[in-house]
């Protein structure tokens, strides 16, 4: 992968966890965590990961948008 690609992820990966962390309590934020790490495995469904993979398809979506109207 290019390296303006991969630091546009980054930059992208960085705002959600920064997001998802101001929104969570110590908790909520530890079983999240938990979550994500479960749901590597392709055997586990896991609600809270699919919409976290949404929501990151959603501002790849968008920062694509944007980069195509500069």
């Amino acid at each position: 992968m290019p390296l303006d690609k991969r630091r546009r992820l980054s930059s992208l990966s960085d705002q959600l966890a920064r997001e998802i962390a101001a929104t969570l309590s110590r908790e909520a934020g530890l079983y999240t965590a938990h979550e994500m790490t479960e749901s590597l495995d392709p055997n586990y469904h896991s609600d809270i990961a699919q919409s976290l993979m949404l929501e990151c398809e959603r501002m790849l979506e968008g920062n694509l948008t944007e980069q195509g109207k500069a």
